[in-house]
C-alpha cells in the first residue's frame, strides 16, 4: 500500500471548496479511465480545512493504482462550464445554502490560478498556523439569504431473500460486493449528477440485507429518477465487465488479517452487520467464483426519491 497527502493554500475559502471537489472529481474519473475503483484499488479523502487549506489523501492498495501515483499532483482538472456546473451542485447539495459568483469566467480565472499554485507534500510541510491566514472574500462565497433544503434520494444495494434465507454464510461477502459497488456510485452520482453522500448503513435482520446510501440532491433539480438509474446500471455494468468483483474475490480468498490487516475487512464491523464472524479461513472458504456468481445473479439496485422506486439486477 502507498499513501498520497497534498495540501494547498487558499485565502478563498468557497474558492477553495469549489477547487477540491473538481480535484476529486478528476481523480476519480482518472482511476476510472484505467479500470481502477474505490475501496479496491483507493480510497480519496479530499476536504477544505477551516481557515483555507485544501487537504487530499490517496490510499493506493493495487500495484496498477500504485504505479498512477507520481501522476496525482499534475492531473490536469477541467474548468469547463459543465464540470464547474456539476462542482457547484455538489456544494449546494452539501450545505443547502446558495452561493454567489462574480460569473463564471472570472470565478474560472481564479480557479485556473489556484490550480497553477503547486501541491505540497504533507511529508515536507512544517507547522503552518493559520491564525496568520488573511481571508479573501473571494469571487465564489455563500449567498446570504434563505437556505436550499436538499432533497433526499436513497440507493440500496439489495439482496435476494431467499439467499439471505439459505445462505447466512454469505452475508460477509455480499457486505464486501454492496461496499464496493456502492463506493462507486458515490463517485458516479455526484460527479454526474452533482449529489452529495450524506451516509450510508448496512442492514441486515427479518429476513433482508441491504446497504443504503443517502444522497442530497441539490434544491432544483429535476434529474428523473429514471436518469439515475441509468447510472447505476451502467457504474455496475462497468465494473462487472472489467471483472472488479472477481478481482475482490480473489483478494479477500488470499487476505490475511494478520500479514494484511489494512487491507482485510474489518471482522468486528462485519459481524456487528451481519451476524457472522469470519475469519481468514472463512473467507478462503466462501470466496470462491461459484458464491459469487450466486451473488451476483441476485443483488439488485434499488433508487427511491418521493415515494418512487426503481429497481434493476447488478449484472
Amino acid at each position: 500500500m502507498k499513501q498520497l497527502a497534498i495540501i494547498k493554500r487558499t485565502p478563498t475559502i468557497q474558492l477553495g471548496h469549489l477547487y477540491e471537489h473538481l480535484f476529486c472529481m478528476r481523480i476519480d474519473s482518472y482511476f476510472l479511465a484505467h479500470h481502477l475503483y474505490p475501496n479496491l484499488d483507493y480510497t480519496l479523502d479530499g476536504r477544505i480545512l477551516y481557515r483555507g487549506i485544501i487537504y487530499i489523501s490517496l490510499e493506493l492498495f493495487t500495484p496498477a493504482a500504485i504505479r498512477l501515483l507520481s501522476h496525482i499532483p499534475d492531473l490536469d482538472v477541467p474548468l469547463d462550464s459543465q464540470a464547474m456546473g456539476i462542482a457547484a451542485s455538489q456544494l449546494i447539495a452539501e450545505k443547502e445554502m446558495p452561493f454567489d459568483g462574480h460569473g463564471i469566467d472570472i470565478v474560472r480565472k481564479e480557479l485556473e490560478a489556484l490550480h497553477a499554485q503547486p501541491w505540497e507534500a504533507v511529508d515536507e510541510v512544517g507547522l503552518i498556523d493559520t491564525k496568520g491566514f488573511r481571508r479573501k472574500e473571494g469571487v465564489f462565497n455563500i449567498a446570504e439569504g434563505n437556505p436550499l433544503p436538499a432533497r433526499q434520494l436513497t440507493v440500496a444495494i439489495m439482496l435476494d431473500p431467499a439467499i439471505v434465507a439459505n445462505h447466512r454464510e454469505l452475508l460477509p461477502l455480499f457486505r464486501q460486493f454492496a461496499q464496493l459497488a456502492m463506493a462507486s456510485l458515490r463517485a458516479a452520482l455526484p460527479n454526474i449528477h452533482g449529489y452529495y453522500s450524506v451516509r450510508d448503513k448496512f442492514r441486515s435482520e427479518k429476513g433482508y440485507a441491504e446497504l443504503v446510501n443517502v444522497f442530497n440532491v441539490p434544491h432544483g433539480d429535476d434529474t428523473s429518477i429514471g436518469d439515475v438509474m441509468t447510472t447505476c446500471r451502467q457504474t455496475a455494468e462497468d465494473m462487472y465487465q472489467h471483472g472488479t468483483f472477481a478481482r475482490m474475490t480473489q483478494e479477500l480468498r488470499d487476505v490475511s488479517l494478520l500479514d494484511q490487516s489494512n487491507l482485510a475487512p474489518d471482522e468486528i464491523k462485519n459481524f456487528e452487520d451481519t451476524g457472522v464472524f469470519i475469519g481468514s479461513a472463512g473467507w478462503k472458504e466462501i470466496a470462491n467464483d461459484k458464491n459469487r456468481d450466486l451473488l451476483l445473479q441476485n443483488i439488485s439496485v434499488e433508487v427511491r426519491s418521493g415515494g418512487n422506486k426503481s429497481r434493476v439486477s447488478i449484472v
